[in-house]
């Protein structure tokens, strides 16, 4: 490691984790059932990875992990949606701990592809379903064993908002009851954490290869995000 890098290492990583904390608490959509898209979150913290690679990416993102849980925990927590001290430790170790310490993964291929955009986005992309692995396994694990509940809370979130009467609305219950009608126990369980998770992970996955892809093609911004 340069000098140089010792020098900016610490500055521009706890920059751009201070970016990331914000943005994540930008809405850009929201269901009706309470889950939503940030405004590419993951992006600054892939970035460190990029730079900095995975051993750096692993302890930010485990340090980001840790501070994000603290708060998000104490506020789902006072809102009484984690009543047991067992789902607050579950939703801390695995949506925040493993979660966002795994986004250091986003830096296996640097070294392995000539290619700095295809291993951005690889790697970026193989970091953040390992974060929605880590969701699944959580929402599994806390709410698996009540899924029709839930299933139904879900299909029954839409009234009374802007989607109600949509075509979105319709999809959505439509799923649900098929998923309680043909599936009892633990397949309806993880059908449901699936589901969910998906509801926001999917489109922050696509949402951040997107914007990865998006700062590659930038000249002056690719020299930031490539690898050092």
């Amino acid at each position: 490691m340069t000098d140089k890098k010792k020098k900016t290492i610490l500055p521009y990583s706890v920059l751009l984790m201070l970016v990331a904390l914000g943005l994540s608490y930008i809405e850009i959509f929201k269901w009706p059932f309470g889950t939503f898209v940030t405004l590419a979150s993951f992006v600054p913290l892939l970035v460190i990875v990029y730079k900095y690679g995975v051993k750096w990416g692993l302890f930010t993102g485990l340090f980001f992990g840790l501070i994000k849980g603290g708060i998000d925990v104490f506020l789902l927590h006072t809102a009484g949606e984690l009543p047991t001290s067992a789902d607050i430790a579950v939703v801390f170790v695995l949506d925040f701990v493993v979660a966002y310490a795994v986004l250091g993964f986003a830096g296996l291929f640097r070294d392995r592809i000539e290619s700095d955009l295809a291993g951005n986005l690889l790697g970026g992309g193989f970091a953040v379903i390992l974060n929605w692995a880590a969701h699944f396994v959580s929402r599994f694990l806390i709410y698996g064993t009540e899924a029709k509940t839930y299933l139904l809370q879900m299909k029954d979130s839409f009234g009374g908002t802007k989607w109600a009467g949509t075509s979105l609305e319709s999809f959505v219950a439509n799923l649900c009851d098929n998923v309680i009608a043909h599936y009892t126990g633990n397949y309806r369980g993880e059908i449901y954490a699936f589901l969910y998770t998906a509801s926001y992970m999917l489109p922050e996955l696509i949402l951040t290869l997107l914007i990865v892809l998006l700062l590659m093609v930038i000249p002056k911004v690719k020299d930031f995000v490539s690898y050092d």
